[in-house]
């Protein structure tokens, strides 16, 4: 009889299902297809308004493979972005695949349940950086022009 130890991969496959059971657990569905597409295009569109600084220390505190996600594509050299909150809302809605009327929305529902997930205040830290009306736009305001 051989004993079966459940492996590293095994291991990061769970915490991530975890992670994104969790953040699914913030909307009406869930489907996991809907979950994955939103939070990739959250967390890509935010790493790219931190600084190279703020996106380490931010994706440090994500399990391995949504930290994988977090980075795939990155160009350090072009970040910070500045993008206006209502641009970075447009583009989330057209990345992500939701209606423009409910891009706020989700965004607000992602920042929640990553502020549950993670430890500490690396939410608030990383969000700190960002421009006032992305970092309002993010914990659920409306997208201001301006």
């Amino acid at each position: 009889m051989s004993v079966r130890h459940t492996s590293a991969l095994e291991t990061a496959a769970h915490r991530a299902h975890h992670w994104v059971d969790q953040i699914a657990a913030g909307f009406p569905t869930a489907d996991e297809v809907f979950v994955l597409r939103v939070l990739r295009t959250w967390l890509h569109l935010v790493r790219d308004e931190l600084s190279v600084s703020a996106a380490a220390q931010f994706a440090a505190q994500l399990p391995e493979l949504l930290r994988g996600m977090f980075f795939e594509g990155w160009v350090p050299e072009h970040t910070p972005r500045h993008t206006p909150a209502a641009a970075f809302a447009e583009r989330f809605a057209a990345t992500a695949g939701v209606h423009g009327k409910d891009s706020a929305l989700v965004l607000s529902v992602i920042t929640a349940r990553l502020d549950l997930l993670m430890s500490g205040t690396s939410v608030n830290k990383a969000l700190g950086t960002l421009r006032e009306d992305l970092r309002d736009l993010l914990r659920g305001g409306p997208p201001r022009t301006g």
